[in-house]
């Protein structure tokens, strides 16, 4: 299981937690619900529910934080939103960078690359 490990600064605490890779069937999860729509003529027009985009993102942070050893963390979203907001927006970012490596991490590995 591939695992990264991040430091957590809350309420001048520093923690380490541990993120995994999302899986495809978790991606596609993430996606549900967002829409776009193009007219043939110029920009693509983006309706963004704010609701939605920042349920997304916690639930990135549900499906992906783990322990050390790759255990789920929060088994519910409900579980999840318990915790303080200051503390889901750290983890929120912490999720998005921890995502955003393993995906170029999968980018470097692709022949070719160098």
């Amino acid at each position: 299981m591939n695992l990264t490990a991040k430091t957590l600064v809350h309420r001048g605490a520093e923690t380490t937690v541990y993120f995994r890779e999302l899986t495809g069937g978790e991606m596609m999860e993430l996606a549900k619900g967002k829409t776009a729509s193009h007219s043939g003529v110029g920009a693509v027009t983006m309706n963004i529910d704010f609701g939605d985009e920042l349920g997304r993102d916690f639930r990135l942070v549900q499906f992906t934080l783990c322990s050390a050893e790759g255990k789920q963390i929060y088994r519910t979203l409900a579980e999840l939103l318990k915790e303080p907001g200051s503390k889901l927006k750290a983890l929120k970012a912490l999720a998005n960078d921890a995502s955003r490596e393993f995906l170029a991490d999968d980018e470097e590995s692709k022949p070719g690359k160098e």
